[in-house]
Order: C-alpha cells, then structure tokens, then sequence
C-alpha cells in the first residue's frame, strides 16, 4: 500500500464529488416538485423537510460509493501503512533509538534491547551517554555534533558500552528530522555490533601476514637446506680422512649440530607448506595412543598423565605424519608447562563431538556435522593474557628455548586438515586445547 494514500489532491477531488452529487440531487428534487406542484399541498416548511429528505435519499448512494467509501479505504491503507512501518522498525535487523531535539530517547527497537542488554523501559527517558565506552574523546563528540548541525547527518565508527560493562564496537548512522521551519523534531540513530567484522578483518589480516612469511620462511629454509647438506657431507668426508680422535670428536659435535639444524628446516619448511601431503583415512584413536606410547618413557615420572578415548575407533582424512608432529607439540608443550608446578596432571581427551551441541561453538566457524574433538589439559604454569592472541604467531615463544613455530606449525597444520583449534589459559591455573577434525565414515 503506497504512503500517500491520503493525498491533498485526492481529498479535492472528493470535496468536487460531493459537491456535484449534492447539486445534482438538489436539481432532480427541484424539477421533482415543480412537476407535481407540491406547494399546492404542503406548508412551507413541510415542503423544506421534504426537500432535505429527498436529497438526503438521492444522493446517499453516490455519497457512499464515489466519496466515503475512498475515504475510509484511504484510512484503512494509511493505517495498514503505519503499521507496516512499525513492524519493520521494530523487527529490524539493525538497532534503532530514536531521541527527541533534547536527546531523550522516546523509542528503541528490539534489536536495540539485543546488542546493549537494556530494555525498552530502562532506555527511554533516558540519554543515549547511557552507552558511553569512555573510549572516545570530547573532540570526536564535538566533530559529531558539528556535522549533525551542518549537514544532518552523521556515519563513524566507536566504541559503547552494554549495560553489563563489557565493550563492543559499532558503526552508527545519525539522521535529524526536521520541520517545516527546519527545526529538529528527533534523532534517529541506526547501528550494528561489528565485532564479527573486525575479528573477521584481523583473521585476514594475519592469513595474509602467514602467508607472506612462509612464502619467505620456504626460499629461506630450501637454500640453507642446500648449505647445511653440503656441509654434512663435507664433515663425512673429513671424517673419514681424519685419524686424530679429538678431530673426529669435534666433527662429531659438528654433525650433532647440523642435524639440529636439519630438523629446524623441516619445521620451516612443515610451517610454510612447502612439503607435499600423503592424505588418507587415519584411526585417530589408534595413532594417539601409539604417540602416548613413545612420549611416556621420555616424560618425568611424576607427571600424572589421564586420557579419555572413545570405545570405537574414529576416523579422519589426513597426514600421519603431520598429525603425529602436532599432537607430540601440544604434548611436549602440556609437560614443559608442568615441569615447575606444584600438580603435575595431564588430561588428554578425545570424542565425537556433534557441532550443534558443542559447548564451544562460539569460537568457530563448522557449520555442523560429526568432528572428532581432542582436548590437551595442563595444570601448568598457564600463559598471560596479553600474549594468549599470539601465541598461534610464528616465531612468538613463552619459552626461552622455544623457536616459537611450535602452535603456528600445529595451527597451519589443523586449519589445512580442515580443522578447528583453540586455547584458553590462566596464569597459575593451567592450559586447554582443544582441537576439532572433521570425521569421516569408518566405512571401507
């Protein structure tokens, strides 16, 4: 139903129609009587009503049809229009506060309720500092309000508040309606949280950072590959020439220490991708539990370490060998962090997890089906805060021997299987991981 059902030119044309239809009855009753001679038989005033009473009659009909049927129909369509707007305004995607000139809030959406946590009672009557983050200076405020006032209008992005503290960003849209005497009537402030967005932009932007880097990691690693092998080589050669014991024993030390070298190379090279992948269909339990059997010998012996494994075999598609590299990082990682602690326990678990049920489905970004899910647990030392967003960085380390490619080589490693992984930590308290790789059937 369009707005302007109800317009200046259509309430004309039925003040015309009336008009007409009254003078047209008003007619045909004049021509009535003087053809009959009703004066002969009626007063004065009998032959007025009868002449209201005739009009009334004559023109009922087209009064209704060509003139208060249209309005009540223009009526109807406007109201039906008003009510298609506040609908829309209330279930809109998007959250709305409307304030008067004096920027008191009269009406907010649902939406609106949904991203800050306050509802409509609390809001209105109140002023939109409400949300407030504190994040943004007097002059971005006063920039604001200076283009409000010059153009009507205002788009940015800020920080606010929700009412149970926590912060989150939006971008918000300002508009000042106006009368006719261009006063402002109210303000209509439309936004959205774009903490997706920019957690979305950041996971780009550090894709793009690992990219780069492993592109240059590779050239790196193949031509110190190429040096290192040439040196192993050489050392062999001297070796086999050499009859001194204290010669041959410092080319041993040598060899020990390009072999180190070597095994660097392979995490670089594993980090940038740059090895080709021997895909199949791997019993995940089966490779953990052997992984568990080499690791245990080489771990303290008071170390309690707790697993948890499903009765049946699960089955992902992937590389043995890298999988094998990852779940003997997060291992190795697990025991350096309960080296120095107090209660030395590990748990490592592993089920199937159904997406719709899983308990961290907030963190990514599956869809659904059958994953199978394995959480490394340490009681250790944990990690701070500030470096929890790092820690999946290349040649980032808490460790003051680590290299730091470590959680980057184990994180490039889930993501190229198709999988999920995440961590969460306490100073003190200790360290989970968890990891979710797609399943597939354990048909042949």
């Amino acid at each position: 139903m369009h707005r302007e059902t109800l317009t200046p030119r259509l309430i004309l044309t039925l003040i015309v129609r009336m008009t007409v239809i009254v003078l047209s009855a008003e007619i045909l009753v004049m021509l009535l009587f003087n053809q009959i001679h009703i004066e002969v038989y009626l007063s004065e005033l009998q032959v007025a009503v009868a002449d209201s009473l005739l009009l009334l009659l004559i023109s009922a009909y087209p009064a209704l049809t060509l003139v208060i049927r249209p309005i009540f129909q223009a009526a109807q369509a406007s109201s039906k229009h008003t009510e298609i707007l506040a609908a829309a305004l209330e279930h809109a995607g998007e959250s709305v506060i409307i304030t008067d000139a004096n920027c008191v809030i009269v009406h907010v959406n649902k939406a609106y309720e949904e991203t800050t946590g306050y509802s409509f009672e609390q809001a209105v009557g109140n002023n939109p500092r409400m949300l407030q983050s504190g994040m943004q200076d007097d002059a971005f405020y006063e920039q604001m309000w200076a283009s409000l006032n010059s153009t009507g209008a205002w788009k940015g992005e800020l920080w606010n508040r929700r009412q149970d503290g926590t912060l989150f960003p939006e971008i918000l849209n300002i508009r000042c309606i106006r009368d006719n005497d261009d006063n402002v009537q109210y303000y209509i402030g439309t936004f959205s949280d774009i903490t997706e967005r920019i957690e979305l932009e950041k996971v780009a932007r550090q894709s793009q950072k690992v990219e780069a880097l492993g592109t240059l990691v590779g050239g790196v690693a193949h031509n110190f590959n190429n040096i290192l092998s040439g040196i192993l080589g050489k050392i062999y050669l001297a070796k086999k020439r050499s009859t001194s014991d204290e010669v041959i024993r410092h080319l041993d030390d040598i060899y020990e220490l390009g072999l180190e070298g070597s095994s660097l190379i392979k995490q670089l090279l594993s980090f940038s991708h740059d090895r080709a992948h021997d895909n199949q269909k791997l019993p995940i339990v089966t490779l953990l539990k052997e992984i568990l059997k080499t690791i245990q010998p080489g771990s303290a012996k008071n170390i309690q370490l707790q697993t948890s494994f499903p009765q049946r075999e699960l089955f992902v598609f992937g590389d043995a060998g890298q999988l094998q590299q990852v779940f003997v990082n997060l291992i190795g990682n697990a025991c350096d962090a309960v080296k120095n602690s107090p209660e030395k326990n590990i748990r490592i678990s592993l089920k199937e997890q159904l997406c719709a049920t899983c308990p961290q489905k907030k963190y990514c970004h599956a869809s659904g089906g059958h994953w199978a899910k394995l959480i490394v647990e340490d009681d250790g030392c944990g990690i701070k805060e500030t470096d929890m967003e790092h820690i999946f960085d290349p040649f980032f380390s808490t460790k003051d021997e680590g290299t730091g490619l470590g959680l980057s080589m184990v994180k490039g490693a889930i993501t190229a299987h198709g999988g999920i992984i995440h961590a969460e930590s306490k100073p003190g308290k200790g360290t989970k991981v968890m990891i979710c790789l797609p399943l597939v059937s354990n048909e042949p």
